[in-house]
């Protein structure tokens, strides 16, 4: 018989490809352990991410995430309280008498004072002239001089000046408006000592505060699995029903049946 007559039969006996049934059970499986295997790995990572956000107590704090804010701090303290004081004991540093400034009826006792270039000086020599002073809630100038001696505290913004001990205006000539009555140098300087409320402004320490996580933070990240070195066109998961696709590169061709 030649070999030509064979081909037919040979041809014959050649049959696509079955899947045999353990590979379903294969393929199964290997589907449950990815998906168990994602499921576990993204529980942990947004378990891990949360516990980490809301336990906040046992971490130090960052460096350089301190800053300090400043605190006003109101208290009651002993003073020498000096007659006829635009402000009853006055002011002992600059930013309070700032903030005590800020009050219209406080800045009538010196209007003008500019409190942005305002400065804490002491004096070192006697300074003569006229102060203003509060008679209810009125203001008036000395029509005498007086004399602010070397030692006193004063603020100024460069071109006037404010005691500090009554936040009594100062000026070297004669202002308005006066009485005939005014108390005498003696009486201004005679102090008695008083319960007054003073302000301090601290500089305390504020720890930044700890932000929640950002969604990409929490958004869990899966195990990446490299793809399978497969023959094109083969499916992952072989067919439920049916038969799979002849492998690329071989055709199946079905013998005549004889009769």
């Amino acid at each position: 018989m030649s070999p030509l007559s064979l081909a037919p039969r040979a041809l014959a006996d050649i049959r696509a490809p079955s899947p045999r049934p353990g590979i379903w059970k294969i393929a199964a499986l290997v589907v449950a352990l990815i998906f168990i295997a994602s499921t576990l790995v993204a529980t942990a990572i947004v378990t891990g991410l949360l516990t980490g956000a809301n336990d906040t107590t046992q971490l130090p704090a960052p460096a350089g995430q301190t800053t300090y804010q400043i605190t006003t701090v109101v208290e009651q303290s002993p003073r020498k309280v000096y007659p006829y004081s635009i402000l009853p004991g006055g002011a002992e540093t600059l930013d309070e008498a700032k903030h005590v400034l800020a009050d219209a009826k406080v800045k009538a006792g010196c209007p003008g004072i500019d409190i942005d270039n305002l400065r804490q000086v002491k004096l070192r020599k006697n300074l003569t002239g006229h102060v203003s002073y509060r008679v209810g809630n009125r203001i008036y100038w000395t029509a005498n001089v007086v004399t602010l001696r070397p030692g006193e505290i004063v603020f100024t913004d460069g071109i006037r000046l404010i005691r500090g001990r009554g936040l009594n205006c100062y000026s070297p000539l004669p202002m308005q408006p006066t009485l005939a009555d005014e108390p005498t140098e003696q009486v201004l300087d005679t102090p008695t000592e008083l319960p007054v409320i003073s302000y301090s402004f601290a500089k305390v320490p504020a720890q930044m505060p700890n932000l929640p996580p950002t969604p990409d933070e929490l958004t869990p990240s899966f195990p990446f699995f490299p793809a399978a070195n497969l023959p094109p066109d083969t499916p992952l998961i072989p067919p439920i029903r049916g038969r799979a696709p002849a492998p690329p590169g071989i055709v199946v061709t079905q013998a005549p049946r004889s009769r």
